[in-house]
């Protein structure tokens, strides 16, 4: 490790051990009752599948809460992990830091913060939005929004998970940027290889099927009618290319929404589904003859599955995407073709003994093919003759497994996690990483 990151890393755990020393002076001068668990994100509860906030007796009062979720971790990751974000941050940072706050109106309005930064990130806006309660049937928020699309959002924070890496499908840079086009399926295919960097944010970001780390900018509507919880919401990026931290012109826009369904407190049922343009609108003038950004779009549909009985919780996901890339379909039809991809994950926690928890989570990506019709740009090169299909991006899987041990109310864990991860290209990558990760949450 270079000097500056074993600086780097000690200034982290220096801080680290502040603050759980700040914790247990704090924890040892209370006196009953206990202290309260971890504040409530801005991207869980308010609007999310936990359902809006209802109006409670007495009469409203302005109020201000804040809250953080903070890591110091201890890994073998190397530069160029398949966990990196757009920004080249990763959950195994050696410092990791979300700091959010709340000013309500008791329960009929709100203003929140969400604010990020890493050892190498300076302090950068998530998030940033208003929120009105009309009744329980209806709310809005608008502003910097969490993602609608799927349940990981719900689960994104530290605190709100066993494990510390993130499913493939809420994370995963694929080989397709909205600010670059390919000539063709070769050398989309050739972005993939491992080191190439086709420039600065002037050409986009890479795309993900559903990106969590990357709040988009939009409005959204949600409410409850009994059991059944609703977000609708209209975006200025779609799920896998949003649109707030790229200041680009974009054009169009795209509509998401999630339905969930709560029977009891044991099992929740989601459904999610959103479409739009991806494409910015720099690259509009390098496409086919006829079209236009708004012809190119992605559109996704989502389920998912929690079931929480006892000391066991179950959450399984699925995401199926369709981008339209053009060019990429060779003979056949150069204006577009269907770049389809298949994403799961399934995780199984296990409390064994008070504030100790196990837990696995297995996480793929399985891409669909495209055909090269006689082309052969693909042949020798990825073994791909003309005449043939090829699949558009290296299929991925993902495991990891760990222990939690969480004490002082929930406000700090200790988590200790092994993550391998499998590429299939040629030849094919594995990737293992070890982490001991401390969490401090308020």
């Amino acid at each position: 490790m270079r000097a500056g990151g074993s600086l780097r890393v000690a200034k982290a755990w220096m801080l680290a051990l502040g603050m759980v020393t700040v914790t247990v002076a704090t924890a040892a001068a209370q006196q009953p009752p206990p202290p309260a668990p971890p504040a409530a994100p801005p991207g869980g509860g308010a609007g999310g599948d936990q359902g809006p906030e209802y109006f409670e007796e007495p009469a409203p009062e302005w109020a201000f809460d804040w809250g953080t979720d903070t890591t110091f971790t201890l890994s073998n990751r190397a530069e160029g992990s398949t966990n990196e974000t757009n920004d080249k941050t990763t959950p195994f940072d050696a410092l990791w830091m979300r700091l959010f706050g709340h000013l309500r109106y008791g329960d009929r309005a709100e203003l929140a913060i969400d604010l990020f930064a890493t050892e190498s990130h300076s302090p950068s806006l998530f998030g940033l939005y208003g929120k009105v309660v009309v009744d329980r049937f209806l709310g809005f928020r608008v502003g910097l929004l969490p993602l609608v699309f799927g349940a990981w959002q719900d689960r994104a924070y530290p605190s709100r998970q066993p494990l510390i890496g993130v499913p493939l499908h809420s994370q995963y840079l694929l080989g397709l940027r909205n600010g670059a086009l390919p000539e063709d399926l070769a050398s989309l295919r050739w972005w993939r290889q491992p080191g190439y960097d086709s420039g600065a944010p002037e050409y986009g970001i890479w795309g993900t099927l559903a990106y969590e780390h990357c709040w988009d900018t939009g409005i959204e509507a949600f409410g409850d009618a009994g059991s059944l919880h609703y977000r609708v919401a209209v975006m200025d990026g779609t799920p896998g290319f949003p649109a707030a931290k790229w200041r680009l012109e974009k054009n169009g826009g795209s509509v998401q929404g999630r339905l969930t369904y709560h029977i009891g407190d044991a099992l929740r049922l989601g459904a999610s589904a959103a479409s739009g343009s991806y494409l910015l609108n720099d690259v509009a003038d390098e496409l086919p003859a006829g079209t236009k950004v708004t012809d190119y779009r992605q559109d996704l549909l989502g389920g998912d599955i929690q079931i929480v009985r006892g000391p066991w919780e179950v959450n399984a996901d699925y995401v199926f995407s369709r981008v339209d890339s053009p060019f990429t379909a060779q003979d056949a039809d150069p204006a577009r073709a269907n770049l389809d991809t298949h994403g799961y994950s399934g995780e199984l926690a296990l409390d064994v003994a008070p504030g100790v928890t196990v837990s696995g989570r297995v996480s793929g990506l399985v891409f669909g093919k495209v055909a090269t019709h006689g082309s052969g740009s693909l042949s020798g090169v990825y073994g791909a003759p003309g005449g043939t299909s090829v699949a558009w991006d290296d299929n991925v899987t993902r495991l990891e497994a760990g222990a939690r041990y969480r004490w002082w109310q929930d406000h700090v864990a200790l988590k200790a996690v092994y993550q391998r991860t499998w590429v299939e290209s040629t030849p094919r990558r594995i990737e293992s990483l070890a982490a001991l990760q401390l969490v401090f949450s308020r």
